[in-house]
């Protein structure tokens, strides 16, 4: 409930409102939450759902009661002009059908303390201590999220549960100030003990510099004598392959991190990049998105991009699901060709320019 004058901690608090119920006579059967991000695509700024808090009485399941409450929240993104929508599955199968794509690609690595570099660090490190300036560490998110597609542009409610990750929770955060004097990057870890193996578990890793990142990881073997490991979560497109002194002992694991999908089609192929100039008709297929359900025709150069619905002939008929992933650049080129509707589809060559390997990124959870 929210209270009068109170002061919101998180998104559950701000964006109460935003709660989708499903009822029959005074029952409550099931119930859906959707938070509001900004987040990045293409270089844009859109908005975002991100559905949490989905749940069911047991004794009403298999009744479509979540459906309704999640397609009803699609509605209400739509009328607030957000582009897409977020969330973490219990299962993608469930969700795939309702027009959910698998979303960011997750990298964890597990890199041995001996394995780190030992360079000259150039500048210096500092602890954040609650009450300390948020703009250093701002400075470096922003940098570092800059044009990764679902990346969010963090707002000061984004930034309160950071200040409650301090070492008397033995949640430390260390802040690089490079050589020039400026921000670099910082890293937040806590311990954890898995069997035998005490783990430095980073939640979060951003820098704006390679100097920045070389030092962080140099920094880190000053704890060799407590740690065994660290566990870093990154994206994919970032390589430690050139940091890291010996391979032997190095693990990664890689995994899907939540699932994604296009709320409202026209939108999003209106502010999506282009490579190039051409033309493309596409065919979407969406049951819990009426208005995503159509043919579009995309005209695309240097100096727009002109998205109409046709009655044309497609060059190509994907599900909602297949387009939020190609669009936002999970896959390049040779890996779309091991779909059949790419396989089979027309105008491949103009369909490259609109489905191509981009970088992403997600750090919030709801």
């Amino acid at each position: 409930l929210k209270i009068p004058g109170a002061v919101p901690q998180d998104h559950r608090e701000r964006d109460w409102m935003n709660r989708f119920v499903a009822v029959e006579g005074d029952a409550i059967l099931s119930s859906v939450a959707s938070y509001d991000y900004q987040v990045w695509f293409d270089g844009n700024i859109v908005g975002m759902g991100g559905v949490g808090d989905v749940s069911t009485f047991p004794q009403y399941r298999r009744r479509g009661a979540v459906r309704a409450c999640i397609e009803t929240a699609f509605a209400a993104m739509r009328e607030k002009g957000q582009a897409f929508s977020y969330l973490y599955p219990f299962s993608t199968a469930f969700y795939e059908k309702l027009g959910y794509g698998l979303g960011c690609r997750v990298v964890n690595w597990d890199i041995p303390m001996r394995n780190l570099p030992k360079q000259p660090i150039r500048g210096t490190f500092s602890l954040y201590e609650q009450g300390q300036a948020l703009l250093p560490y701002q400075q470096v998110y922003a940098a570092f999220v800059a044009y990764r597609n679902l990346a969010a542009q963090r707002e000061e409610i984004d930034w309160k549960p950071f200040t409650k990750k301090t070492w008397q929770n033995r949640v430390y955060t260390y802040l690089y100030h490079m050589e020039n004097g400026q921000p670099g990057g910082y890293f937040t870890m806590g311990p954890k003990q898995e069997g035998k193996t005490v783990v430095m578990d980073c939640s979060e890793l951003v820098f704006c510099s390679q100097e920045a990142l070389e030092a962080m990881l140099t920094f880190m073997t000053g704890f060799a004598a407590n740690y065994d490991t660290v566990r870093l979560p990154l994206p994919e497109d970032v390589l430690l392959e050139p940091y890291i002194r010996e391979h032997t002992g190095v693990k990664q694991n890689r995994y899907n991190k939540g699932m994604v999908r296009a709320v409202c089609v026209q939108q999003v192929l209106h502010q999506a990049t282009y490579l190039g100039e051409g033309s493309v008709i596409l065919q979407i297929l969406d049951e819990s998105c009426p208005w995503n359900n159509e043919t579009f025709q995309v005209e695309f150069s240097p100096q727009g991009t002109v998205v109409q619905q046709t009655q044309k002939q497609p060059d190509i008929t994907l599900p909602v699901s297949l387009f939020s992933e190609c669009i936002l650049g999970r896959y390049d080129a040779q890996q779309l060709a091991a779909f059949p509707a790419f396989a089979e589809a027309k105008n491949q060559e103009n369909l490259k320019k609109i489905f191509y390997k981009k970088r992403m990124w997600i750090q919030e959870g709801f």
